[in-house]
Formats: C-alpha cells, sequence, structure tokens
C-alpha cells in the first residue's frame, strides 16, 4: 500500500514538471466484424468535409478488467468501435477504442429474491432513454477504476453511462508500455532538475519510438479525443446524450462543446481544466493554497497532530534529498537513488483529493516529517523499486506536449518562482521545466494551433462544479470559464477534494439527476443545497503514530518475509492462547462450582490467581482489539494514513497491552510461588505461565514493530 502511493507520487512529480501519467500500447484493428451491436442500429452521418468522420459499428466483446471488477452478469457491456487515427489525413491507419456500458438499475432484470425484497424507492425507479457519456481524467487513466466506482453511484439508478477508453490506453492503443522502465542507467538522478532531464529524455525515447512503428503521435490530442467521442455517440446510434466530466475530462467535455454541440443534450463539468490551459499549471500558486488552507483549518481547530506542523512544511523546502539504498539494483544499478524531501507534503496532497481523507492529513504529515526531519532513510529503501512504475505513459505525454501542457508549465514557472520562490523551487525547476518542453518540439509534437484552445464560449445547458479544497484544479479555474457558458451556473462545493460530483454519490444523483431530467429549466432554481453545503469541514484525528507500514513495505520491497512472518506467527499464537483463555478459565471456574470440586481446588490462592490470569487474557485483547479498531478505522479514512500507524482508539489499545505484560509478569511471580507452596495440577500450572507469557510476547511484538504507547 506504501509503495503504491509512493509511485503515484513519482508520477506527479513528474506531472508537477509537464511529464503525463499513464497510457497504452496502439493496436491496427483490422475492419470490425458485424457481430453484435450493443445498441440500437448504426445510422453514420456523412463524414464532413473538413475531416475523416468515418466509424464503425460496435463490436461486442468480454470485459477485459472483468475479472478485476467483479461485476454481475448484465451490469457492464464492452465493444470496441474503429475511427480513424488522424482525421485530417485521408488516407489515415484507424484504431480500435474499447468502451464499456454500465447498464442503469432500473433497466436490469430483477432476481426472484432480489423483487422479494425491494424497496418502495427502487419500484419507482424509471429507466430514462437519454444517457450519460462520462469522460474520464488523466489524461491517460483506464477505464475499469471508473467502471468499479460508478456501479455505485446514484446516477445508474435511472440512466445507462457509457465510459470510452480513450485512444493510446491499454487496449485502445498503448504504444510506450516500457515507460519507466527503458534505459536504467537514467536512473541517477540526485535533485529534482536532473529528474526531469532523465524524464525529458525518456520521453524522447517514448515518442521517438512510436513513431518509428508508424503511429501518428500527433492525433493524441484532446481535439481528436473529442472527435472520438462524437463518433462513438454515432456509432450508438444516439442523436444527443448527457455528458459529464471530471478533471481532464473538463477539459475534454469544453472541446466537444465545440466539436460535438448538437450531439450534447446537457453538460456537467467538474474539476476544472480551462480549454486554454490559462492558469492550470501553476503548481507552486495552487499547492501554496492547498497547504495555506489545511494550516488555516488546523489553527482553527487546534487538531491533534497539528502543532508546529507549518513550520516544519517551510523547513522541509530548503531541505536536501535524502540519499537512499536501493532494494532493486536492477532498476537502480547505482544502487541508491535519491528521494526529495517534498515526499512528505506530495502524500498529503495526494490525500487531498478525496475529502474523505482528509481527517487524516496532519497525522501523515507529522509522522512522515519525523523520519525526513531524522534522516531516516532506511524506511525509504523498498520505494525505489517502484520509481520506475507508472506503466504506460506514452499516450499522456504525447497529449501534453500536442495540448501545450508542457509548454504552459514551463511558461509559468518563473511566474510562479516570483510568488512562491521556495515552494515553486522544491517541486521543480526552470531548466527542467523548459526541458520538457523542448523534448515535446525535438520529438515532433510541439504545441498545436492555439485556435482550437481558447475559453469556450456556449449556450448548452452546464453545470460547472468545483471543490474549494480540489489540490490541482482549485476553484479560480472554475470561475474562469462560467462566464462563457450564457446557460450555465456555477457550483462551488465547500470543503470537497478533486470531482465532487463523483465522490458525493447520492448528492449528485439528486442534483444531476434533476439537471439532466430537465436541461432547459432556470438553473439558478435548480435545488442544489447538497452542494452548496458542501462534505463540512474536516475534524482531525489523533493517530498512534507507527512505523509498522513503512517497515512492512521494505521488507517485502527486499524480499525478507521472514521478519514479518515471525512477527505474525508470535503475535497470532500469543493471540490465540489469550482468546481460548477467555473462554476456559471462566468454563473451569463454573465446571468446579458445579462439581463442588474439593476445598484445595478453590481455595483462595488458587482462585485470586485464576482470576487474575483471567484479567491478563481480558486486558490483552481489549489492547488488540482496541488496536484493531484503530487500523480498521485508519483504513477507512484513507488506506494511505495507515503510513501514519492507527487511529484512535488504537493509542489506549497500546497502554492496554502494555498493562497486561506488567500483570503478565505478576502472574508469572504469582504462579511459581503457588507452586512453591503446595502442589499445582500440571495443566493449570502450564495454562498460568502460557497466558503469562503470551501477554508479555504479545506486548514485546508490539514494541519491536513500533506499536508501543511511548512512541
Amino acid at each position: 500500500m506504501a509503495l503504491r502511493l509512493f509511485a503515484l507520487w513519482v508520477l506527479l512529480m513528474n506531472s508537477a514538471s509537464g511529464l503525463a501519467q499513464t497510457a497504452s500500447n496502439e493496436v491496427s484493428a483490422a475492419p470490425a466484424e458485424a457481430l453484435e451491436l450493443v445498441a440500437s442500429d448504426v445510422t453514420n452521418a456523412t463524414p464532413e468535409p473538413f475531416f475523416n468522420d468515418s466509424v464503425s459499428a460496435p463490436v461486442t466483446v468480454v470485459c477485459p478488467f472483468k475479472a478485476a471488477v467483479g461485476y454481475e452478469a448484465g451490469e457492464v457491456s464492452c465493444g470496441f468501435i474503429e475511427v480513424p487515427e488522424n482525421r485530417s489525413d485521408p488516407d489515415s491507419r484507424t484504431i480500435r477504442l474499447l468502451f464499456a456500458k454500465l447498464h442503469a438499475k432500473a433497466g436490469l432484470e430483477p432476481d426472484e429474491e432480489a423483487a422479494g425484497a425491494s424497496t418502495d424507492e427502487e419500484d419507482a425507479l424509471v429507466q430514462r432513454d437519454d444517457p450519460i457519456a462520462y469522460l474520464t481524467g488523466g489524461p491517460g487513466v483506464a477505464i475499469p477504476p471508473y467502471v468499479e466506482r460508478f456501479l455505485e453511484h446514484d446516477l445508474l439508478k435511472t440512466r445507462d453511462i457509457y465510459i470510452l477508453q480513450q485512444r493510446g490506453i491499454e487496449e485502445s492503443g498503448a504504444f510506450c508500455p516500457f515507460f519507466g522502465t527503458l534505459r536504467p542507467e537514467l536512473s541517477t538522478a540526485r535533485s529534482m532538475r536532473e529528474r526531469e532531464l532523465e524524464t525529458a529524455q525518456r520521453m524522447q525515447d517514448c515518442l521517438r519510438a512510436a513513431r518509428a512503428r508508424g503511429i501518428d503521435i500527433t492525433a493524441y490530442n484532446t481535439l481528436e479525443n473529442a472527435r472520438d467521442v462524437r463518433a462513438f455517440r454515432r456509432a450508438m446510434g444516439f442523436g444527443q446524450w448527457n455528458v459529464w466530466g471530471i478533471s481532464y475530462g473538463s477539459h475534454l467535455g469544453q472541446m466537444l462543446a465545440q466539436v460535438d454541440p448538437e450531439g450534447v443534450r446537457a453538460l456537467v463539468l467538474d474539476a476544472i481544466v480551462p480549454n486554454n490551459l490559462q492558469e492550470l499549471m501553476r503548481l507552486g500558486k495552487w499547492m501554496s493554497l492547498d497547504f495555506q488552507q489545511l494550516f488555516e483549518r488546523c489553527e482553527a481547530t487546534q487538531g491533534p497532530h497539528c502543532e508546529g506542523l507549518e513550520a516544519r512544511f517551510e523547513a522541509l523546502l530548503d531541505a536536501p534529498h535524502l540519499r537512499v539504498e536501493a532494494a532493486d539494483k536492477e532498476v537502480f544499478p547505482s544502487g541508491e537513488f535519491y528521494l526529495p524531501p517534498f515526499i512528505g507534503p506530495y502524500v498529503a496532497f495526494m490525500m487531498m483529493y478525496e475529502q474523505d481523507k482528509y481527517p487524516a492529513l496532519p497525522a501523515v504529515l507529522d509522522h512522515l516529517f519525523s523520519k525526513i526531519e531524522r534522516g531516516d532513510a532506511d524506511l525509504f529503501t523498498g520505494v525505489g523499486s517502484m520509481l520506475a512504475a507508472g506503466g504506460d505513459q506514452g499516450m499522456s505525454t504525447a497529449i501534453r506536449c500536442n495540448d501545450g501542457y508542457f509548454q504552459a508549465a514551463a511558461d509559468d514557472w518563473p511566474k510562479d518562482q516570483e510568488a512562491y520562490p521556495r515552494l515553486t523551487s522544491a517541486i521543480s525547476s526552470l531548466e527542467g521545466s523548459r526541458a520538457l518542453a523542448q523534448a515535446c518540439i525535438d520529438s515532433g509534437v510541439p504545441p498545436r494551433d492555439r485556435a482550437d484552445y481558447q475559453l469556450v464560449q456556449s449556450a448548452i445547458p452546464t453545470l460547472i462544479v468545483n471543490g474549494t479544497w480540489d489540490p490541482i484544479t482549485p476553484a479560480p479555474l472554475a470561475e474562469l470559464i462560467a462566464p462563457g457558458f450564457s446557460n450555465g451556473r456555477l457550483i462551488l462545493v465547500p470543503y470537497a477534494g478533486h470531482g465532487p460530483t463523483r465522490s458525493m454519490s447520492e448528492c449528485a444523483g439528486e442534483v444531476m439527476g434533476a439537471f439532466y431530467d430537465d436541461p432547459q429549466q432556470d438553473l439558478e432554481t435548480l435545488d442544489a443545497t447538497c452542494f452548496e453545503e458542501g462534505p463540512g469541514a474536516p475534524e482531525f484525528i489523533r493517530y498512534q503514530t507507527s512505523d509498522l507500514p513503512l517497515m512492512a513495505a521494505t521488507l517485502l520491497a527486499q524480499d525478507e518475509k521472514k521478519p514479518l512472518a515471525l512477527a505474525g506467527f508470535s503475535a497470532g499464537m500469543s493471540a490465540l492462547v489469550l482468546v481460548i483463555s477467555l473462554l476456559v478459565i471462566p468454563f473451569g471456574v463454573v465446571s468446579r462450582w458445579e462439581a463442588k470440586g474439593t476445598a484445595r481446588a478453590l481455595a483462595i490462592g488458587d482462585s485470586g490467581t485464576r482470576w487474575l490470569a483471567f484479567l491478563v487474557a481480558t486486558t490483552a485483547v481489549a489492547g488488540l482489539s482496541l488496536l484493531a479498531a484503530g487500523a480498521a478505522k485508519a483504513y477507512k479514512v484513507a488506506e494511505e494514513s495507515l503510513i501514519a500507524g492507527l487511529a484512535a482508539p488504537a493509542p489506549l489499545g497500546s497502554w492496554f497491552l502494555l498493562l497486561a505484560a506488567v500483570l503478565g509478569l505478576v502472574l508469572f511471580w504469582r504462579t511459581i510461588a503457588l507452586r512453591r507452596r503446595g502442589p499445582l495440577r500440571i495443566a493449570t500450572l502450564l495454562g498460568f505461565l502460557l497466558i503469562a507469557v503470551a501477554a508479555i510476547a504479545l506486548f514485546v511484538t508490539a514494541w519491536r514493530w513500533d506499536l508501543g504507547p511511548f512512541g
């Protein structure tokens, strides 16, 4: 879990310099065979004269992500369509694009058991005939995570949701599958500037190799993506549909409003990327805003782990990179890599995407800051094997080159440096950002003509939604594009993160459902109270800070499973003994009482020791239960927050384990003393000693793995 998070950090740091995130390897498709259509019969419109607008009939396919997502039969169906790779080229080859259809729950045939348990609300659901086209983010994110998440979204109750996997992503034609692992000798960066220069070289390797294989990398841009969505609509047989785009999907939605205005019945844009990219790449400015909001909330609440956090954040901005021994010598032939100290704030930055994770932010920062401040690089050893992760970034790289993301980052760097000099220098460099932009030019994909990348003017009924705590596409960007939508409404969601229309499912179902039902209504009278109230200000949680997750991740990365296995065995056997004792001791007392045992068996000394043993077991099991409850709570708040340790009530659990260990020592001494005074049944003797040893061993294991009460 921790390693996956740090891999995400690398991707974002590259993205902060303009690097793309994910993509896929190109598939040149033969003409589609006429199998079963996913939707109704298709009637292709006459191609427009200024570009090749052909599209094949859809062909069904078993969803390639079926096993990973685990949906029920009938809930999701998939297919392919074929489109020209470059519509400006009449001789362009065709490429095939994967799509998924999530079937509205109102339209599914209920089985007998479900029918018997249906509620009045479910019975009242009526499927609408105007579906939703969801525009994915990234750029470069494949569709499985969206399918998995939207299966539980309230919008799916009454409307089908169609998702097109953008060109260049996985089954839609990935073309740089080894982006991060080619030429490992490049992995020698000791600074952010050097890391950016390495990334620029990898970009050129990727794009030049793709072009040599016949891939038209100039065709991977948001304009062609929008034309793909238009072709998708026509292939599915719809004259119009509702459109919903978040993050990069909001950029794509704005482009679609220009490319296919007649096909968009109603439009929802969330987490706004302006079509002209204005201000988007000012990451120093936006990250400053992110942490300012967090620290202000800390000051207002005086929450746990908040004290001194802002000053420690400021101090890290000037800290040197950490030298870390690499566990994977194949990824890092030199045997080492250098980790930016900004990794701590970056983890928090990633958690800011989801408002449900906010309560854990100070604890995560507090714990990671302490590791970095002490130069505790050993705990990050396992991170190195993930630094080359991230999959195929070809499509994302091409789009960011063609659309001008890299160029915008280079152009905006001096402005951020002037306003936020230390923060900007911590996350990118002028030379590095310019090298990334130049890599696009040298690879033959300079920024496209800006005529297509202007702020949109549109009369399409539109809701523009943005969270006020969105870390990467903040609310000012939504305010920037809103005036261009003459039939639109801007809704800012207080304390919401990235994409509240996605994360606030029930609210989104109500507001967007009412909007899609009647897009021509007066949008100012549309009830969006739940969005305007937001999810509420975060209340920060106290954690039992622990190195356990990072220690475990490091050992696993180094393939050193023995320490984990021994710790698991020790804790497991101790817990087993203690739990069994909770059952056996009361049962034994009751059995003796009913059997009217001898006076010796029920003597005060023996009875007192039995109840002491019961108390030891009860205290230890209670401590374990509190730790488990803290782990479950931390996982529920944010999987990443386990990096910090365990949430309350785990701290109380650590004290219970300490108390159990002390009582275990007393039990051990009392048992030996009892045995010296006279005969004691062997089973009773061994039982008492096992309970004492189990309680002591459990505490020692917890202490060894940084779950002691004084951490």
